[in-house]
């Protein structure tokens, strides 16, 4: 049962990720 924080914890990681590359994008976009 050790790797479901690790699990989730890379889900929350990789969700913060996308998160930040579409802020990125949309910036772009915009300019």
């Amino acid at each position: 049962m050790n790797s479901l924080p690790t699990f989730r914890e890379s889900l929350r990681r990789r969700k913060r990720f996308i998160k930040s590359v579409r802020e990125k994008y949309e910036d772009a976009v915009i300019l």
